[in-house]
């Protein structure tokens, strides 16, 4: 069904939500978690009519545990769950085509875009879009990709920079949107 998935690992993925965390100035007092699940565009296009009323397929769809300004709730001796995000392989796959970009990055960018969503970060007005924005080229620029937002698209696909960790580890650290 989705070739190609294992561009990311688990580690990679923590130390992207790290980054995520310290960019938004989010903390929380326990190790946080967020599912992620790879599907094609047939299924994410149902999860797309069924929560948003959009009859087509999409890139990402992520679904917070809580809604805006409700606390996470905390239980002994498990993680916080912040929510489900959603990705359409192939779509991600023939967008990174489509915008040249390298399927690396613009499967970093998804889930980069996936976990503000989870974190209540939206794009509905003009300035929600221009601080989602900014976060994700933000964390682009630290590992020295290229902005997710410019027009062309080039260079190396390195992913050797998510092996630098983040100043806080994910062992340590503190309704559908699109």
């Amino acid at each position: 069904m989705c070739q190609d998935t294992d561009i990311l690992d688990q580690e990679q993925i923590a130390v992207l939500l790290d980054y995520v965390l310290l960019k938004t100035k989010k903390s929380f007092e326990k190790i946080v978690h967020a599912s992620i699940v790879v599907m094609n565009d047939s299924d994410i296009a149902q999860y797309n009519q069924q929560f948003r009323q959009k009859n087509q397929p999409t890139n990402v769809l992520a679904f917070p545990t809580v809604e805006r300004h409700e606390p996470w709730p905390v239980w002994p001796d498990h993680p916080i769950l912040l929510g489900d995000i959603f990705i359409s392989w192939p779509r991600v796959i023939a967008e990174s085509q489509a915008q040249g970009k390298t399927l690396h990055h613009h499967a970093l960018h998804l889930l980069i875009h996936g976990f503000l969503h989870l974190l209540h970060y939206d794009h509905e007005t003009d300035d929600e879009a221009q601080e989602m924005e900014a976060i994700e080229r933000a964390i682009f620029q630290l590992f020295g990709w290229p902005d997710p937002y410019a027009d062309d698209h080039f260079g190396v696909e390195d992913l050797a920079n998510l092996s630098v960790k983040a100043p806080f580890g994910s062992e340590n650290a503190p309704h559908p949107v699109h």
